[in-house]
């Protein structure tokens, strides 16, 4: 059984597909089994500590720059590439995850390539 995520919906979102080679570094802490438009989904919440990548928060209807201090929570959107790399991740460990864009299937299908690591301390 996962460990139940606190409120993900609260927390700032990483949105590292939105600008190539965008990093996020973090301390894992647990995942959360979703669906999103009917599809599912795995959320992953980490604890924010380094990297680039733009991190927002919705107030409202909009999307907006998140100010994050190192520790604070967030959340990380699950893709067939993350999902494969976060199986091997246990909770505490640091992990570093790189855009590397979008790279095309056959039949035209594209899907957004990431880079996982987990760090050594």
């Amino acid at each position: 059984a996962l460990p139940i995520c606190t409120e993900l919906r609260s927390n700032p979102t990483v949105r590292l597909a939105d600008k190539l080679g965008s990093r996020f570094v973090g301390r894992y802490i647990a995942s959360k089994d979703v669906a999103i438009s009917g599809k599912p989904s795995k959320l992953y919440e980490f604890a924010a500590l380094d990297g680039d990548a733009l991190i927002t928060v919705k107030e409202g209807g909009t999307y907006k720059e998140a100010n994050v201090a190192q520790g604070d929570t967030v959340t990380v959107f699950g893709s067939k590439a993350i999902d494969t790399a976060m199986v091997e991740v246990k909770a505490g460990e640091t992990v570093e995850i790189i855009f590397n864009g979008q790279k095309n299937l056959k039949g035209g299908r594209r899907f957004n390539d990431f880079a996982v690591a987990i760090l050594e301390d």
